[in-house]
């Protein structure tokens, strides 16, 4: 009796994979086959404007001008006249930082700060243009 029952649930579940396999799937894997360049340079495509998006969002974090601020040994904030202390690029705030820690030797440190408003300096180039 339960090899019977065994037997017609096998029989059941064959009848059912082969009409699945052969109308079901067979038609589908067909159909995506004419399509896998489609569906690959869609995938690239939707990566790709991921990536772009968010290069932007980091961009407009970016700070708008650098500020290099001087600390004495003890780490409290100091002035020195006659330096340049604001920037419109970090390359160019680093340069001065190096710059002054090689001729302040040992006097001061220098740290390059970004900021998020834009110099008066920075403005003023901007309405040149």
């Amino acid at each position: 009796m339960f090899d019977i029952i065994i037997v017609i649930f096998a029989r059941l579940f064959s009848d059912s994979y082969r009409f699945i396999d052969q109308y079901i799937i067979a038609n589908i894997l067909t159909f995506a086959r004419g399509f896998e360049v489609a569906i690959f340079l869609t995938a690239a495509v939707i990566f790709f404007l991921i990536a772009v998006g968010i290069t932007m969002r980091q961009v407009r974090r970016l700070p708008k001008s650098y500020s290099i601020k001087i600390l004495d040994l003890d780490g409290r904030h100091a002035t020195i006249d006659g330096l340049r202390q604001t920037f419109a690029s970090c390359e160019a705030a680093q340069s001065y930082a190096r710059y002054y820690s090689e001729t302040y030797d040992r006097q001061y440190r220098f740290k390059v700060v970004g900021s998020a408003e834009r110099t008066e300096w920075a403005r003023r180039k901007n309405s040149l243009r």
